[in-house]
């Protein structure tokens, strides 16, 4: 997987996943955009959780590219704001806010191996830097 930022009408700001599989291989390149990021007025900033998953059934779950993607909205927010303080409202265009870990793709590393100690810990970043 590659995350790779796209802006949008110089104030708009996205963050996608770009991915192949075996199937799709001779097709285009396909982009599921997970985060958005707007700025409305002086220092309010609205970041809303476009899914993963299947197509119209995002659950928000967090994976590693989901975190790596939210993460990069931050960045966005906070290398933009003007002062030392901004407003973000987070919210959701999917069926969930978020579903929570994504326990499928958690369950599929090595129980307590690096892959799934790392996620955590990348997990915990993101929760120390948003509470």
């Amino acid at each position: 997987f590659e995350a790779r930022l796209t802006p949008q009408h110089n104030r708009d700001f996205s963050c996608g996943l770009f991915w192949s599989t075996k199937r799709s291989q001779d097709k285009r390149e396909k982009m599921a955009e997970t985060v958005s990021v707007s700025k409305r007025g002086d220092e309010v900033w609205v970041m809303t959780l476009q899914g993963n998953g299947e197509e119209g059934r995002y659950e928000n779950t967090f994976n590693p590219e989901f975190i790596r993607a939210i993460h990069a909205a931050l960045d966005k927010v906070q290398n933009e704001s003007k002062g030392s303080a901004a407003c973000l409202v987070t919210c959701s265009s999917g069926k969930f806010f978020s579903n929570g870990l994504d326990l499928g793709w958690l369950m599929e590393q090595e129980i307590g191996g690096e892959v799934q100690l790392n996620f955590l810990r990348d997990f915990h970043k993101l929760l120390f830097r948003v509470l």
